[in-house]
C-alpha cells in the first residue's frame, strides 16, 4: 500500500504559569524583571501573587511518503497449526517547523508553496 500525506499544524496555546524573574548566567540579561525572584510556594499563594501566559506557537508542516505491504500464511505441519506474518515499511518524511515566537508574525505562515520564502530564506524540497 502506497501512502501519501500532509499535514498543516498551526497552534496558538497558552499555558499560565507562575511568573518569577530569571538571570542568564551568561548573558546577565533578566526576564521578568517586574516578577518576584523567588517561586511561590502553596504557603506563599496570595490574592497578589503573579501570573503569566506562556505562549507556544506552532506553525508546522509534515509531509509523508508510506509504503507498506504484508504477507500473512496459514499452515499445518505436523499436526500443529501456524500462521506466518511478514512485513516491509518504508517511509520517507519531511517536518518544517517555522518556529513561530508571536502571534502577529504573518511571514511565518506557509500553505502548500514552493520556492524560496521570504520570511525564511529557505526552499520547501520536493518528497
Amino acid at each position: 500500500m502506497l501512502r501519501l500525506g500532509r499535514y498543516e499544524r498551526d497552534l496558538c496555546a497558552n499555558a499560565i504559569r507562575f511568573c518569577v524573574r530569571s538571570v542568564n548566567a551568561s548573558t546577565g540579561v533578566v526576564s521578568n524583571p517586574d516578577c518576584p525572584s523567588a517561586t511561590p510556594t502553596p504557603a506563599t499563594w496570595s490574592q497578589v501573587t503573579v501570573l503569566t501566559r506562556c505562549n507556544n506557537n506552532k506553525i508546522q508542516s509534515l509531509a509523508a511518503l508510506n509504503l507498506q505491504s504484508e504477507l500473512s500464511h496459514r499452515l499445518q505441519t505436523l499436526g500443529a497449526k501456524h500462521q506466518l506474518l511478514a512485513g516491509v515499511d518504508a517511509a520517507k518524511e519531511r517536518f518544517n517547523n517555522f518556529g513561530a515566537t508571536s502571534l502577529a508574525k504573518p511571514n511565518a505562515r506557509r500553505r502548500r508553496r514552493r520556492g524560496p520564502s521570504a520570511a525564511h530564506g529557505d526552499a520547501e524540497p520536493p518528497l
